[in-house]
């Protein structure tokens, strides 16, 4: 790494001062007074080639230190989620095994602050260790350009997390549960192109939800009632339905037909009317999305459709800032991470601040997690909540960071 900045500053600094002059004069003859100087002879500008043979190198190490760490969590969720799958005994050990490998990104997009301040530390501290820090800033490049550089990484880690819960994590979802469906669902049969359809015990009842809104709200719903001798008595369509906080669902845009002897003989329209489902829980859950599998664009509209049936959306609100509150975490983390290896470079300190960032990165996970139960039981606001703590994490890093600056630490 020496050796290629010190190329690298030969290269920047540019031809020698007497063949510069010679080049100079000979583009001057010739040249009329009041033209512009040739470009060949304005001095270069904006990044030189030693800062970016310094920010590629700080790069290329953040990025083995972010797969190094994700690859070392994602084994340890996947197999506490394998643990506690075979535990529910939903279904085998191949369909636990994938709905644990589905899970497990999910879980590391949540905790992206924690893999950012882990992996920008293990890097950091190594390159501390070794002097390259050193080497870095007697480039001219201060703890507060160290910090702009770390913080790529981490934002960028926290964008791609983000990007997947948008593009891939629905699919994941849906796939493990087509995967672990067939063994829970019971008297209920999902396709893809026809929904939902569900029996009652007695038989006589039949239940069709063809699609879900945003992933959660069942809508283009069917009930059908026949007799015992199979014959049609009842069906009502509804547009949507709102599943209520005791288990019954409310039907809204209504169409009530009656049969006789497989003729219609009545029909009426309602808005809305409160239904006691008979399918269980369970065969619901297979087909709605847990919220936190949700792309943030179907979660917003999810929070819009709560708001608009007064349905208390507060736990979810949360999640959704706290989810778009990544990145600002994350680039706390990352200066957290710098301030913690901001010192002496001997190996027994930098072991030791790692070990104090690693525990930081876990505290504010706790911390993140303790207060967001507190506020929702207080009646603080979600958006508050999610977004109080990452920025306050930014500011005071900040801080650190330009007093480490201005001190001249390492």
């Amino acid at each position: 790494m020496v050796q290629s900045a010190q190329c690298a500053d030969q290269l920047d600094r540019g031809p020698p001062v007497a063949d510069l002059a010679g080049r100079t004069g000979a583009a001057d003859r010739g040249r009329r007074p009041g033209d512009p100087a040739p470009a060949a002879t304005r001095p270069p500008t904006g990044a030189t080639a030693v800062t970016r043979l310094l920010r590629n190198y700080l790069w290329r190490r953040s990025l083995t230190g972010f797969a190094t760490v994700t690859a070392s969590l994602a084994a340890v969720l996947w197999l506490l989620e394998l643990l506690q799958g075979l535990e529910r005994a939903e279904a085998g050990l191949i369909a636990a095994a994938w709905q644990a490998a589905r899970a497990t990104p999910e879980s590391l997009v949540d905790l992206l602050p924690l893999v950012t301040v882990l992996a920008t530390t293990l890097v950091l501290g190594a390159m501390q260790r070794d002097h390259e820090l050193t080497i870095i800033r007697a480039a001219g490049i201060g703890w507060t350009g160290i910090a702009r550089m770390a913080a790529v990484p981490a934002l960028a880690a926290a964008l791609l997390g983000l990007a997947f819960l948008q593009v891939a994590a629905p699919s994941l979802e849906q796939a493990s549960k087509r995967l672990t469906g067939a063994s829970a669902a019971g008297g209920s049969l999902w396709s893809p192109g026809h929904g939902l359809w569900a029996r009652s015990v007695d038989g006589d009842r039949f239940l069709n939800v063809r699609r879900l809104d945003m992933g959660r709200i069942p809508a283009d719903i069917g009930l059908y009632h026949y007799r015992p001798d199979g014959e049609l008595l009842e069906m009502i369509e509804a547009e949507q339905a709102v599943v209520e906080a005791d288990g019954r669902w409310r039907l809204r845009g209504i169409r009530i037909r009656r049969f006789d002897a497989g003729d219609p003989i009545a029909s009426e329209t309602r808005e809305s009317m409160l239904w006691q489902p008979f399918l269980e829980p369970e065969q619901f859950e297979l087909l709605i999305q847990p919220p936190g599998s949700l792309p943030p664009s179907e979660l917003w509209r999810y929070l819009r459709a709560l708001a608009d049936n007064d349905q208390d959306n507060a736990r979810y609100r949360l999640l959704f800032w706290q989810r778009i509150s990544l990145p600002i975490a994350c680039l706390g983390m990352s200066l957290i991470a710098l301030v913690a290896v901001a010192g002496s470079p001997r190996a027994s300190r930098t072991a030791l601040r790692a070990m104090l960032a690693g525990g930081l990165g876990i505290a504010y996970q706790l911390l993140v997690e303790l207060t967001s139960f507190a506020g929702l039981a207080t009646g603080i606001p979600a958006t508050t909540l999610a977004w109080l703590p990452p920025v306050l994490l930014v500011a005071l890093a900040a801080t650190l960071v330009v007093r480490a600056d201005s001190a001249g630490n390492g």
